[in-house]
């Protein structure tokens, strides 16, 4: 039986206002109205659809969000705000290829807008386009080189073409901001491809310590802990991992556990007998 690590999480899709908030998904200045409310949506203006679409995404109604931002772009084939937004409503349903194809119309309207060619890296890596991932990361980066969450997507996409200078794009992100236990566990995840064992259980502990309820974290460190021949460690984290899948309602990451549990007190009993 050969254990596989939980694979790379990848980088929430991008937002600008470092991260946390899409800066996009801001209120765009409309004309004064005309004293009467409109009954007619036919009568919404592209900025009032934008705005509303804006306020349907904060609430996670994407049904809604992409036809206001649908309705925006009809109004304004060249707002590039809007296509970007209805990408991200794409991202968020996992219509990954739709979202590339209106982060790529964004990019057409503003070329200039890092967080497209971002989002679009990340679309990339989420339909295994390596190659593409990549170089609209190299763009974002070269538009934004202070945005770690860029070199954390080309960071997951070289490792997934076995290329080390992975290692280099998250300590890059890293730099730029520690807190992240993502960016430490998926560099930890290339340490282990790479079977350096003792960087990738420091990297896990390091995301353990930033995300204290991080079960894949526990999962992949109890996995190297195994590697190294720690069976007492292995299982010690292997059965805090099952104990936080179970609270998360992540029956296969509980099953997982088991199994891998299982495996490890086998392969003692095994070398007890011989």
């Amino acid at each position: 039986m050969k254990f596989i690590a939980y694979s790379l999480v990848g980088t929430s899709i991008l937002f600008s206002m470092g991260g946390n908030i899409p800066m996009l998904a801001e209120e765009q200045p409309v004309e004064p109205l005309e004293s009467r409310e409109l009954s007619d949506e036919e009568e919404l203006s592209g900025v009032e659809f934008y705005n509303r679409g804006v306020e349907r995404l904060s609430s996670e109604d994407f049904n809604g969000a992409f036809s206001d931002f649908s309705s925006a772009i009809q109004r304004n084939v060249n707002s590039g705000n809007a296509y970007y937004n209805r990408a991200y409503v794409h991202h968020s349903l996992g219509n990954y290829r739709s979202a590339i194809a209106d982060y790529t119309e964004a990019i057409k309207i503003n070329p200039q807008f890092a967080d497209a060619y971002g989002n679009r890296c990340y679309a990339y890596f989420l339909v295994e386009d390596f190659e593409n991932a990549i170089a609209d990361c190299d763009q974002a980066i070269e538009l934004n080189p202070d945005n770690p969450s860029f070199y954390v997507s080309r960071g997951n996409a070289r490792d997934e073409l076995g290329i080390e200078s992975a290692i280099a794009d998250f300590n890059q992100a890293i730099l730029l901001d520690d807190s992240n236990p993502q960016t430490y566990y998926n560099r930890a995840l290339a340490y282990q491809r790479l079977e350096d064992y003792n960087q990738a259980l420091e990297d896990y502990t390091q995301s353990i310590a930033r995300l204290e309820t991080f079960a894949k974290a526990y999962y992949n460190r109890g996995i190297t802990y195994f590697q190294l021949q720690k069976r007492e460690e292995a299982i010690q984290d292997l059965e805090q991992a099952g104990k936080l899948f179970q609270e998360q309602d992540n029956l296969k990451g509980y099953n997982d556990v088991q199994n891998a549990i299982e495996f490890v007190r086998q392969s003692e009993l095994k070398d007890e007998l011989s």
